[in-house]
């Protein structure tokens, strides 16, 4: 009798310990058992855990390593990228946005550089533009690099929501 109350008390251990294990299905899916979680009661889980959500991800999956560029993703970054590599349209109006804002921030900061130069050979130009160009410049390039095809958002997201369940399942 003994024996058996010890077996049922490891058996409901063992069980209990393996509901609590979470696996990423794909899609912004995670289960725990037979539960399908949200992603807010996911991010709350990664709270209590004090589980860090600012994570590098390869930005596509490549064949040669050293051409493979990372990019930072957070929970809301990885939410959002899930959401648009659903669907074309999506994959569309998210690049088109980036392209919008990258292009003309680009365009601009060269403006400031250049039109310093011009002061510069008058004696009249200072650091303030110089310094505004440069960080417009690198914001432009920032979003151009967010620029990709919808498998690529779909990886990214994949990869960073793995990762974050692995995190979990280790801690």
């Amino acid at each position: 009798m003994k024996l058996l109350t010890t077996i049922a008390a490891v058996l409901i251990s063992i069980s209990a310990h393996s509901q609590e294990k979470l696996i990423y299905q794909g899609d912004g899916i995670i289960t725990q058992g037979q539960d399908t979680l949200s992603l807010e009661e996911f991010k709350g889980m990664c709270l209590e855990k004090r589980i860090v959500k600012y994570q590098k991800v390869y930005r596509s999956p490549s064949f040669f390593p050293f051409f493979r560029r990372e990019i930072g993703m957070t929970f809301n970054k990885a939410v959002k990228k899930s959401f648009v590599g659903q669907t074309k349209r999506e994959t569309t109006k998210y690049n088109l946005q980036k392209i919008a804002f990258g292009f003309p921030s680009i365009g601009l900061g060269a403006g400031l550089i250049i039109w310093n130069i011009g002061d510069y050979a008058d004696g009249e130009g200072d650091w303030v533009r110089p310094a505004i160009g440069v960080s417009l410049e690198l914001a432009g390039l920032v979003m151009l690099n967010d620029v990709s095809a919808r498998s690529n958002h779909k990886y990214q997201s994949d990869v960073y929501f793995e990762m974050l369940v692995s995190r979990y399942n280790n801690k």
